[in-house]
């Protein structure tokens, strides 16, 4: 492909970049519009991602790579899928453009709606061509490029048919379903908003301190980066992380990310984020592992959620299976230490492969600094020269301050030098003392200001409110409750969502549009203490340090505040249009939610709120609305289900659950409103859908004293739920120790194997790792070698529970107890790569020769897995190399075909016969390059000595074709 060819394809490709992007904007900003919005706004920002990566892979390969160059050639020519693409584009982006006038968010919802048939052509062609972009980056390294260059095919019908077969996995929404199952999460709005803050120009020293350098090439597998609140460690996360992806694009290497928040706690759990990392990599592979197919269908096609320990064990698995994986964890801090939260995840970080290169960023803490200790570190910190170049930009975008300061040079140079000075290694302070700046009227005020710029953090804060009490009444009442509406919620509200807050009377029957505050005026009156990300629409404190400074001034600053928001979740429920019905399908709750934005919020925390602030007002608001069984029955259609106690029993769209009022407040552990309700006579034993009591709720969510009360009360202690699940079994798995007790104590069975599967509380608590909830079981009489889907003692050695494995054999656990598939437990710790466990089994006296119903032993699985520090121990244990299995299979066997290469030679040297290692590998490799008619490769192979009487007999013909000589 010629020079100006290169150019005009990368040409076109920015051209539909910058379109797609300013559609995105545009449909991000149509306000009620209905759910097709969101649908065309994710598959236009996947497209936006795609177009990136191919750009940079174009630039980057040039024009002497003509055999990549050939698949791209139908795509940047006029009249192409790019062109016709860009022109579609452009045809919304005219259409959505905002307009001026009182009208012009709801006229951009009616042309939404009149427009459908043209936005469902444009979502077709984006389908398209995200499928022909991903089909281009992935030609250099699959075999649609080799087939163009060994002339094998015809490159249209091959392009076709893969293109079909890719269209087929995304487009029958199978693809899609199965990655949303994985995690509620979704980080990329998150990456877009923080790099959009950083100023050009800054942070570029991370990128070339050469202990970044020396990470970033694999010389070292973790990389620790504190440093002091504000001092802009998020934005650099969000630098290196597109540092990262520029630098990889075409490959077949992943970054992938989280962002640890203080306001999610509650829904980034272990489990979300170790999913939401998976879900990355299998969006990065563009394809379903079949491990993830097969453990969406053991969970009734995404009926269940996954579980942590299956979703760490197939990111182990998928991290593997790449070149290498780039971790960058950001704000570890903000991870919470409740529930192990954050040792958890550190944990199963720390348990990816050694291709796994982590980055992590967190302020100072002599907790997380001391597991960290021995690693290399860089200290994250602003350097004068960015914060002066921050002070510059400001200046220029703040017009008043501009005029003051460059009428007086010395006031420029001042201001920086001042500002820069105060601000101590943290951007925080230099954009605090900068929105105070900019407010000052003349260039008196401007000097006035810089001589008494505080240098602490909270003196700033105290400054800033005494801006905001220095506003006229209306301002300050609105900017006091904007702040305690936003530092007292339990996870981030949008700015629809706090505009419906805000707009709330005591007694409202419905929403008055009238009440609705203007964005720019809810941002203005808080004096720089808020900001709104843009990507995600969500409004927020501007630091970490802002929520902690109103965590110490709240109760006295806005004594009224829980009070409020309770008062203001149950007005909201209580609204006629949700008292009079429910709704009757999906694309119902889906308006619903559209056009009462703070529904899905007060339906889904109104009980926490509730919890902290029960007077006699809240308590009749709560008892009223509980008293209208549509008004609970339209808020369970609206909770989010990314909360862990309510994922897997709302129902958004027709079926409204049956849930009663006492399951609501016994999901929220409300035993004040609950007293009430028993007392008028209410069906204890009331059961929703699935079966689901409210002791099944109370159980989940950990309320032991909702427990205590739904049992004297006569609620049944062992209702079966969903897959016959019962009260104990839930509250085993989620490790809630006093509530077992409790559970167990009304004659709860500790032996109950009803449950999903069939397996006992004992056995789920050594699968979750709950130590403290199985030593409750067996005080209690659990039976330790009960057989469900396996043993106790062999799930927690799967899942590498060195402590419960250590209590189960010091109780008198039989070790040689086997799974239904004949596996020990040695078997399943060495195929999981638990060094420590299978140690300690050996040392315990473990058969080392056992044999798996299929007749492989440790060695096999540990060996078939590439676990060589296991293949290690175990062949000082004294196995036996050459035990077959049923198929007549060795362990030398089993990891050739998976091309382990230090795994094959430790073998092959043990026996005596190291020297054979190539011959084996190649071997092994035979019948792919045979499948793949890769001529130039099957010779190779030949030449290092694969043997092809070793290929099944198809294989073997099809090999002799290969290298037979043309006639």
């Amino acid at each position: 492909m010629d020079p100006a060819s290169v150019v005009g394809l990368t040409a076109s490709i920015i051209q539909l970049i910058e379109t797609t992007a300013k559609v995105i904007g545009y449909v991000n900003n149509v306000k009620d519009a209905p759910a097709e919005r969101a649908q065309f706004a994710r598959h236009a920002s996947s497209l936006l991602a795609l177009l990136t990566d191919l750009r940079y892979r174009v630039e980057e390969a040039g024009p002497a790579s003509d055999s990549w160059f050939v698949a791209l050639r139908g795509l940047g020519v006029e009249g192409g899928p790019l062109d016709q693409l860009h022109d579609q584009m452009e045809h919304l982006a005219t259409k959505l453009e905002p307009s001026t006038g009182r009208f012009k968010k709801m006229g951009k919802a009616l042309i939404w709606a009149l427009d459908k048939k043209d936005i469902d052509e444009t979502l077709a062609q984006i389908e398209r061509v995200k499928t022909l972009i991903m089909l281009a980056l992935q030609n250099d390294q699959f075999k649609l490029a080799l087939a163009m260059r060994q002339d094998l095919v015809d490159v249209k019908e091959d392009l076709r048919g893969a293109i079909n077969e890719a269209t087929a996995e995304r487009q029958d929404g199978e693809f899609q379903d199965i990655v949303a199952w994985l995690s509620s999460l979704d980080f990329a709005t998150k990456q877009v908003d923080f790099l959009n803050r950083r100023q050009p120009g800054t942070g570029d020293w991370l990128l070339s301190d050469p202990r970044f350098q020396h990470w970033q090439d694999g010389e070292e597998r973790t990389l620790w980066c504190p440093g002091l609140p504000g001092a802009g460690k998020t934005t650099l996360a969000s630098m290196v992380i597109e540092w990262l992806r520029s630098q990889h694009q075409g490959t077949r290497a992943a970054v992938i990310y989280l962002y640890c928040s203080y306001k999610e706690e509650g829904v980034q759990t272990p489990r979300e984020m170790i999913g939401s990392l998976l879900k990355q990599v299998v969006q990065h592979k563009a394809a379903l592992p079949d491990g993830l197919r097969q453990l969406y269908d053991k969970h009734a096609r995404g009926k269940t959620p996954p579980k942590l320990d299956e979703l760490a064990r197939l990111l182990v698995q998928e991290v593997a299976s790449l070149p290498f994986v780039f971790v960058v964890i950001d704000a570890l801090d903000e991870c919470p230490e409740r529930d192990n939260t954050r040792d958890t995840l550190l944990t199963e970080i720390q348990k990816l492969p050694q291709n796994a290169r982590i980055l992590i960023t967190s302020r100072y803490s002599p907790q997380i600094d001391e597991r960290f200790d021995s690693v290399p570190h860089i200290d994250i910190r602003a350097t004068d020269d960015d914060v002066k170049r921050y002070i510059e930009v400001r200046i220029e975008k703040e017009s008043s301050l501009a005029k003051h300061v460059r009428s007086d040079p010395t006031l420029m140079e001042e201001t920086i030098k001042t500002v820069a000075k105060c601000s101590q290694g943290m951007f925080l302070i230099a954009q605090l003392h900068m929105d105070s700046l900019a407010k000052k009227l003349n260039r008196r005020q401007v000097r006035t200001a810089l001589g008494s710029l505080p240098k602490e953090l909270d003196g700033i804060y105290d400054q800033v409110m005494q801006r905001i009490q220095d506003q006229d009444e209306h301002q300050v009442v609105l900017a006091h409750r904007v702040l305690y509406w936003i530092s007292h919620t339990l996870r981030p509200l949008t700015i629809a969502e706090l505009q419906h807050a805000l707009a709330v009377e005591p007694g409202d029957d419905d929403l008055d549009e009238d009440g609705l505050y203007e964005t720019k005026d809810i941002v203005s009156v808080c004096a720089g203490l808020v900001t709104i990300d843009e990507e995600s629409d969500q409004i927020r404190l501007v630091h970490y340090t802002t929520q902690s400074y109103f965590k110490r001034i709240g109760s006295a600053r806005f004594p009224e505040a829980p009070s409020t928001i309770a008062k203001t979740c149950l007005t909201y429920l209580a609204f006629g249009p949700f008292a009079e019905r429910y709704c009757s399908s999906h694309e119902e709750v889906t308006n619903r939610l559209g056009k009462y934005p703070f529904l899905r919020y007060a339906a889904s925390y109104w009980g926490d709120h509730v919890r902290d602030e029960v007077d006699l007002d809240v308590r009749k608001l709560a008892l009223d609305y509980l008293g209208n069984n549509i008004s609970i029955l339209s808020a369970n259609q609206a909770i989010d289900r990314t909360r862990s106690s309510f994922r897997w029993y709302y129902h958004n769209g027709g079926g409204v659950g049956n849930f009663t009022r006492l399951h609501a407040v016994a999901s929220f552990g409300l035993v004040g409103l609950a007293l009430d309700l028993l007392a008028d006579d209410i069906n204890v034993n009331a059961r929703a859908d699935g079966g689901t009591t409210p002791l099944h709720l109370a159980a989940e969510a950990g309320h032991t004293e909702m427990v205590r009360l739904l049992l004297q009360a006569k609620a049944y202690v062992a209702p079966e739920g969903i897959g016959r699940t019962t009260p104990l079994h839930l509250a085993t798995e989620r490790g809630h120790e006093s509530v077992v007790k409790v559970l167990i104590d009304a004659g709860a069975d500790p032996n109950d194997d009803g449950a999903t599967e069939s397996v006992s509380p004992l056995y789920i608590a050594a699968e979750n790792g709950h130590i403290d909830v199985m030593r409750v079981l067996l005080a209690e009489g659990a039976d330790l070698n009960q057989k469900d889907a396996g043993t106790p003692l062999n799930r927690a050695a799967k899942e590498g529970h060195e402590a419960i494995v250590l209590l189960l054999l010091d109780n008198g656990a039989d070790i040689s107890a086997t799974e239904e598939d004949g596996k020990t437990a040695l078997h399943s710790a060495a195929e999981t790569g638990h060094v420590k466990l299978v140690k300690l089994l050996i040392e315990r006296g473990i058969d080392v020769l056992a044999k798996d119903k299929f007749g492989q032993t440790a060695l096999h699985h540990a060996a078939g897995r590439g676990q060589a520090e296991i293949v290690q121990i175990l062949l000082e244990s004294n196995v036996d190399v050459l035990a077959e299995d049923q198929r007549g299979k060795t362990a030398i066997d089993e990891v050739a075909g998976r091309e382990h290469e230090s795994v094959l030679k430790m073998l092959l040297e043990h026996i005596g016969r190291g020297d054979e290692t190539e011959r084996w590998l190649a071997t092994a490799r035979l019948p792919r390059a045979v499948d793949q008619a890769e001529e130039e490769e099957v010779g190779f192979l030949l030449t290092k000595g694969a043997d092809p009487n070793a290929m099944a007999n198809d294989d073997a013909s099809l090999l002799h074709a290969a290298v037979a000589p043309s006639t």
